[in-house]
């Protein structure tokens, strides 16, 4: 395992944490997804180049049509009272933009069909390898590249891809982003949204999705911390019901930390900026909060339950004890990390 120390200045406390094999191979592996996506968005740009895009062969079925609503509207004529039109107005309004500001042929429009193809293609690979990893990342992008139509609706001036690519990539961002005080991720799905209806209001089908995220983002943040008993060597533990507020002297480690998709540099400097103050001013006993109880926290108590200070990691506990030389760090298994703390106490039985 590779060891990476550093000592704070001033009266802070040296912290250790001991990576494994995330640190050792962490920039291959923040580098392998965005190759394989490269290689997917290759693979689709080389179809699209193979497809008749400049010529005025109609690819999808209804592409005559909405071209056809698009050179009315660039000759003057307005939609829903001079041009029938069944849909909301944005496709054709940016159709008839492009057709009047950048290509005059039907390559302008298909090419950004093609973009909004794109962006769906990123929306799916991300949002499928922060749910289940890489590989199912890989073979559902691949998947959709492969399924029938799919090539044709992406090279066609049509509504179907422009409209779901915003949508999909609204619930991508809900579902990766991390809640922020101002709940940009909301917003900006918000946004996206809006956009994929003033194309099609077909996507309405995946409102729900949308609330489900944030139902489960606000259950998962606003869960009760309930900490459970468990075993620690060398240090009585005991079940409090309600924590109460830490003293002055007490700091309380707080925010910065999403744990999964943050590099090893960036949790070692969340750690040496927020649990290098001194924690354990007197000897107590130890509480793990496990994260489907709430969030994962080491909690720090005297022997009567009085609550001391929390170590607020923000990744799964498994279990901590007492160790090193002189038995005064403590080693927390924190998700796919083991991080070691200076304290002032001591393990009894080293």
């Amino acid at each position: 395992m590779l060891s990476a120390a550093r000592k704070t200045r001033g009266n802070r406390r040296p912290t250790q944490i001991i990576f494994g094999v995330d640190e050792r191979f962490g920039s291959f592996a923040r580098r392998k997804p965005v190759g394989i996506l490269a290689a997917l968005l290759l693979g689709f740009v080389l179809l699209q180049l193979s497809l008749p895009l400049r010529t005025a062969v109609q690819i999808g079925a209804d592409e005559g049509f909405e071209l056809a609503k698009a050179t009315l509207c660039l000759h003057g004529y307005q939609l829903y009272t001079e041009v029938w039109n069944d849909q909301p107005p944005l496709h054709t309004f940016l159709i008839t933009q492009i057709l009047k500001h950048l290509s005059p042929s039907v390559l302008g429009p298909r090419l950004l069909t093609s973009v909004f193809a794109a962006l769906l293609l990123i929306s799916i690979f991300i949002l499928s390898l922060h749910i289940s990893g890489l590989f199912v990342a890989a073979l559902a992008t691949a998947l959709l590249i492969a399924s029938p139509g799919f090539i044709e609706l992406s090279a066609s001036c049509m509504l179907e891809i422009p409209a779901l690519a915003p949508a999909v990539a609204a619930l991508c961002l809900l579902q990766v982003a991390g809640r922020t005080r101002w709940r940009v991720a909301e917003v900006l799905s918000g946004i996206l949204f809006g956009f994929a209806f003033q194309v099609k209001l077909v996507n309405i089908i995946l409102l729900p999705l949308a609330a489900l995220i944030i139902w489960l983002r606000n259950r998962t943040t606003a869960a009760p911390s309930r900490p459970a008993t468990d075993t620690v060597r060398g240090a009585e533990t005991r079940r409090v019901g309600n924590a109460t507020t830490p003293s002055p002297s007490a700091a309380e480690a707080t925010g910065g930390l999403t744990g999964k998709g943050r590099s090893s540099a960036a949790i070692e400097r969340w750690f040496l900026k927020n649990l290098t103050v001194p924690l354990f001013v007197l000897v107590g006993s130890i509480t793990i909060t496990f994260a489907d109880e709430g969030p994962a926290r080491v909690h720090v108590m005297t022997p009567e339950g009085k609550l001391l200070a929390r170590i607020d990691t923000k990744m799964a506990c498994g279990n901590c004890c007492f160790g090193g030389e002189d038995g005064s760090w403590l080693y927390i298994c924190s998700d796919a990390f083991l991080v070691r703390v200076k304290t002032k106490v001591k393990d009894s039985a080293l």
